[in-house]
């Protein structure tokens, strides 16, 4: 969380004299900066601290369980689920030791050696980087992959490369490797929206992070590499690849045995994936928070069974994007299916694609989409 308002004071020696605590100070960095971190004002970047002492928590804590809102169909069918769209915090004792070991063995092994910059990592990266004639390896630790996400641009440059690695040496003088590490966990991208160990749980897997599997964990140290390729719903031949990568350095490294990575290796990994119905489920969602309010897709837990007929549903979705495809390429429509005695809604569908056109599809006269919830 970033705080705008924590005042700097210049000291007889053009120095920066800050209050409320500025986490850095960056001389180097002038206002008109491209570069320069959000928050920063006067050579600092302000960041305000969580509650209690150290408190570095940019978000809520996540509760100390978790479960989706998981819908059926009247004919008990499993639809899809209702995922909590806030971003949570999670302490490095609920994260697992396999999971923090798996990360550095395969993007920093020797994280807690360096001082925020790997001169090794550098050099082994620079030659890499002349075979291939273009910045293709970055060379970055675990600190400097944290300072990239939470601070600066993508863009590959020597220019932001140097101030990266400034930053990442002034960050380990004010936190521990430990605090780093959550921080990191926290902070990195998982691919299909997932920002942080939280949400990347969630949505992958259902789960909280400390209820993920060695097998699981292996998957997950291997995306932030590459979140669009390497996450658990990519391709499985390269999900695997890579995966199969983070068990060897882990082996290379003596953090586990062979036996442990050819096990781990072989271990199928169920994977979660994207509901159907995802018009409908937009609208039982609605239709939640209008009667509980929003609050009741953060909790989760509960199970509802809706009129739909899954089926009958499917049959909608490709009816109308055939149809109107069929017309004109450009145009979109809906559809809206009703038991004309009940008025309960069997399908809906709401536009020929969730992704391009997120239309919420109309209720029925009397508004009973979900017929029945149960905690």
């Amino acid at each position: 969380m970033v705080n705008y308002n924590a005042s700097c004071q210049r000291s007889a020696d053009n120095r920066h004299k800050c209050y409320r605590g500025a986490d850095f100070e960056f001389p180097f960095l002038q206002e008109s900066d491209p570069f320069r971190p959000a928050g920063y004002r006067h050579g600092c970047v302000h960041r305000s601290l969580g509650p209690g002492p150290g408190g570095f928590a940019a978000y809520s804590h996540l509760p100390p369980s978790y479960s989706s809102i998981k819908v059926f169909d009247s004919k008990g069918q499993f639809v899809g689920r209702l995922l909590p769209e806030k971003r949570y915090w999670v302490s490095i004792d609920r994260i697992p030791a396999f999971l923090q070991k798996a990360v550095i063995a395969v993007e920093d092994s020797r994280f807690y050696e360096h001082n925020g910059i790997d001169v090794r990592g550098i050099a082994r990266a620079l030659v890499k980087d002349v075979v291939k004639g273009r910045m293709a390896e970055g060379g970055s630790t675990i600190t400097q992959q944290l300072i990239k996400n939470k601070f600066l641009s993508s863009e590959k440059s020597i220019d932001r490369k140097l101030k990266e690695g400034v930053m990442a040496m002034d960050f380990e003088k004010k936190y521990t490797k430990k605090q780093i590490l959550e921080m990191y966990f926290n902070e990195i991208y998982y691919g299909n929206g997932a920002w942080g160990i939280a949400q990347a749980a969630r949505i992958y897997f259902d789960k909280s992070p400390q209820e993920l599997t060695e097998a699981e964990c292996s998957l997950l140290a291997g995306v932030p590499k590459n979140p669009g390729r390497y996450n658990p719903l990519g391709k499985a031949e390269e999900v695997s690849r890579r995966r199969a990568v983070v068990l060897k350095r882990m082996a290379d490294l003596n953090m586990i045995t062979t036996r442990q990575q050819q096990k781990l290796k072989a271990q199928r990994v169920a994977v979660t994936r994207g509901g159907q119905a995802p018009y409908y489920l937009a609208h039982i969602k609605g239709k939640l928070i209008e009667q509980f309010g929003p609050q009741v897709i953060e909790q989760g837990g509960l199970e509802v069974t809706a009129a739909m007929d899954l089926e009958l549903q499917k049959l909608a979705e490709k009816t109308l994007h055939d149809g109107v495809k069929r017309i004109s390429p450009q145009m979109e429509g809906a559809l809206l299916c009703l038991d004309t005695n009940t008025g309960d809604v069997l399908a809906a569908v709401g536009g020929t694609d969730y992704k391009q056109s997120p239309i919420i599809a109309p209720s029925s006269p009397n508004g009973s989409q979900a017929r029945r919830l149960s905690p």
